[in-house]
């Protein structure tokens, strides 16, 4: 098998075509009842004058997460309902195999060869330390061949995803095109061919890789750490990722069949490649750490991009300060000190590194405001020397350019009141 080689990055957007929002009324109304006699019309409309075939074969990927719904209902109720493209259509949503028959069938129609794959998919019901039956298929997706390359396809994560008991329409291209290695991690097709890999990996290898999303490669982010899927460690653990400028990272500690928050168990701290993550475990046993990303400059929310999980043989005391979003958003990392509750009465240096702040402070109680110096080597990193009374508040706050009075907290060094 020939797997991908051109440059797809062009392609994925992450955001839909406009072709999609341009067919006639008379087809939208049509191929929700009448698919036989209609399909082909949509088609031919949907890539009119379109020359490209990579971006033929996203505008069918953008109309089907556009327009067909995860049939969440049948899915939890474990009834099975028709797969077919023409049921698909008809009923306006489907499993995974509807979504794959749906795009091979349009693909057919503009004339590009098209695939439904079957495999395992980790999906709804991954569980952090629970094993995985990879041998057992559980899901469907597509590879498409254009310019004798082929390339993967999962259509139905890229029209949403399920939460709970609901299914959330978020369109996406994080498995639009993906490279062959990143969409593995989340896909293991029952034919070895279809992983479009020199050496397909086998199913032990397959179940050891780590659980990382589609928009954990999408953008940008790389593991700088060597981690299996259940990684062994001690009391803690120090891992670095690849983060790209414009994307910000946080990271929280879970336990398996626990709603428990472990709040002070991690801190990341960023530098310009990335950033480094430092765990405490509070006992022995199996803990995922889940990472969420988001662009700077969404204002939205931050969305799951994978899940590290380890087997820590110990337990320990230690919590860090705990940190703010602003910390990602002024490009900043705390350097010391980590670990609460701070020594009382003695002498400590604080250090933070801050991208474009006017003002850096450390607050003490509610009155006392000692300013943070920038180091002379280094315009970003500002430290002070102070001692901490016993019971006070300490804080770390910053002011940005043009932000008049207003400070943004960036660390707290208060420890949790048990």
């Amino acid at each position: 098998m020939q797997a991908a080689s051109a440059d797809v990055a062009a392609y994925r957007t992450g955001k839909p075509e406009t072709q999609i929002s341009s067919v006639p009324e008379e087809i939208r109304q049509a191929i929700f009842t009448q698919p036989k006699e209609t399909i082909e019309p949509l088609v031919r409309r949907l890539v009119r004058d379109v020359k490209d075939d990579f971006l033929k074969v996203k505008i069918l990927h953008d109309w089907i997460a556009d327009n067909i719904d995860y049939d969440i209902e049948s899915f939890l109720a474990g009834r099975l309902e028709g797969s077919s493209w023409q049921d698909t259509l008809t009923r306006r949503k489907a499993f995974c195999q509807g979504y794959a028959e749906l795009l091979q069938k349009m693909c057919q129609i503009a004339a590009i060869p098209c695939e439904v794959i079957s495999g395992s998919g980790r999906g709804y019901g991954f569980m952090i330390g629970r094993a995985e039956n990879v041998r057992e298929p559980n899901h469907a997706w597509n590879a498409v061949r254009i310019q004798e390359h082929w390339y993967l396809i999962d259509v139905t994560w890229d029209a949403g995803h399920i939460e709970g008991k609901t299914y959330h329409k978020q369109y996406g291209t994080a498995y639009l095109y993906a490279e062959p290695w990143q969409f593995l991690h989340k896909h293991f097709p029952t034919d070895a061919k279809w992983q479009l890999l020199e050496r397909p990996l086998t199913a032990e290898e397959f179940a050891q890789l780590p659980f990382l999303e589609g928009r954990f490669f999408e953008q940008g982010l790389k593991l700088a750490t060597a981690l299996r899927r259940l990684h062994p460690t001690g009391d803690s653990v120090q891992f670095t990722l690849t983060v790209p400028e414009n994307i910000l990272l946080t990271v929280q500690l879970e336990k398996p069949d626990s709603t428990d928050k472990f709040k002070g168990r991690t801190i990341v701290r960023r530098d310009r490649k990335g950033a480094n993550v430092l765990v405490t475990f509070p006992k022995a046993g199996c803990w995922g750490v889940r990472l969420f990303t988001k662009s700077r400059n969404d204002q939205g929310m931050y969305w799951q991009a994978g899940v590290l999980e380890f087997e820590a043989n110990a337990g320990m005391d230690w919590k860090f300060a705990e940190t703010y979003g602003s910390v990602g958003t002024m490009d900043s990392y705390l350097e010391s000190p980590l670990y609460v509750p701070l020594p009382a009465g003695k002498a400590q240096e604080f250090k933070i590194r801050v991208h474009g702040a006017e003002q850096v402070q450390l607050r003490i109680g509610q009155e006392k405001w000692i300013p943070m110096e920038r180091a002379a080597d280094d315009a970003e990193l500002y430290r002070v020397t102070a001692t901490v009374p016993e019971a006070d508040r300490v804080q770390i706050v910053a002011r940005a350019p043009r932000a008049g009075n207003t400070y943004w907290t960036l660390v707290d060094f208060t420890p949790e009141q048990k």
